[in-house]
């Protein structure tokens, strides 16, 4: 949910050449006004003016629901003095990699308990053996947050089963993907995105240890790349070196007789609120930027084993979108 208001006129235009020089200048010198917007979080220059409000959660899904056996039970937390008629638990079932059930629960059914400062309601449904369920917290009608919920002694997935006996709880995994800035730290992400793109169904490997090869190659099963670049800083440097090597990639494709599809994608450990204002210039590139939140949301997909072909088409879509927002925004 966001309020975003665009100003009706453009801004005075800035003499950029006099104002850079301006900026080198003082006490505290920056290169020129793009770096003093990078510094202050303010995004790329632009001629009008936006002012976005982002309002806080008022209802998530609880970390602790769970499935065990043939029963799930979906919890919420919430603002004490919300509406309770007005929530609503939506979820999808989950069992042999496919839907098999669309529902929701009303406020009005959930059994609720004051927790301190917090509201917290429960509900319990029926689902097939070993199933995962799709739960999402919904007030006034609008979507706030999901999550899913599955048998910690269970796997639909059975990518993710077998790893799972390896890494409990994805101590490991969660660890790699979320390195901070340092010697090796790199290499580690670059494993820790390798093996998570093995569970959600893609071929995957990780060869950036050759001299100019991207960090990581990965094919869905009809045959479409994913050419990734991994990094725990910035992205400014980096998406440069990713597109000489995608280009190279489809080179390689089409001298061979493929037209497969070919898709750079940009991973950082960092949030998306530290990298914000390189990401438009990299997504109008046709570059994937993929930060950390995005990396955790995609290890609860683990649950459910599907094609990474869906997935594929789900990246494309965002990016088209994200592309046209920004688009609409110069």
């Amino acid at each position: 949910m966001i309020l975003r208001l665009n100003g009706h006129q453009p801004i005075a235009r800035i003499d950029l050449p006099e104002f850079d020089w301006e900026l080198r200048a003082n006490a505290a010198p920056y290169d020129g006004i793009r770096e003093l917007l990078v510094d202050y979080r303010l995004g790329n220059l632009t001629d009008s003016a936006q002012f976005e409000v982002v309002p806080g959660q008022v209802i998530a899904i609880e970390n602790t629901s769970r499935v065990s056996g043939e029963k799930a039970t979906i919890a919420v937390i919430c603002a004490k003095r919300i509406r309770r008629e007005e929530v609503l638990l939506g979820y999808r079932t989950f069992s042999s990699g496919d839907v098999q059930s669309r529902n929701s629960i009303s406020g009005r059914d959930v059994k609720w308990e004051i927790q301190g400062d917090l509201l917290r309601g429960s509900s319990e449904i029926t689902v097939p053996p070993g199933a995962v369920v799709h739960a999402i917290a919904s007030y006034t009608g609008i979507a706030e947050h999901y999550l899913w919920i599955g048998d910690p002694d269970t796997a639909q997935n059975h990518l993710r089963a077998v790893y799972v006996g390896f890494d409990s709880n994805f101590a490991t995994l969660r660890d790699f993907l979320t390195r901070e800035p340092g010697t090796g730290n790199a290499r580690d992400l670059e494993i820790g995105v390798s093996w998570l793109l093995w569970m959600l169904g893609f071929s995957a490997a990780a060869i950036g240890r050759t001299q100019n090869t991207p960090d990581i190659l990965a094919v869905t099963p009809r045959g479409r790349y994913l050419v990734i670049e991994c990094t725990t800083g910035g992205l400014a440097s980096t998406v440069s070196v990713l597109l000489a090597r995608t280009g190279l990639v489809r080179q390689r494709l089409q001298s061979s007789g493929h037209s497969a599809e070919v898709l750079p994608v940009l991973v950082t450990s960092k949030h998306r609120e530290d990298v914000k204002a390189d990401i438009p210039a990299a997504e109008q590139n046709g570059v994937v930027v993929v930060t950390r939140e995005d990396l955790l949301t995609l290890v609860d997909r683990t649950f459910v084993l599907r094609s990474a072909d869906v997935l594929f088409d789900e990246i494309v879509a965002v990016l088209k979108s994200r592309t046209e927002e920004t688009a609409e925004g110069i």
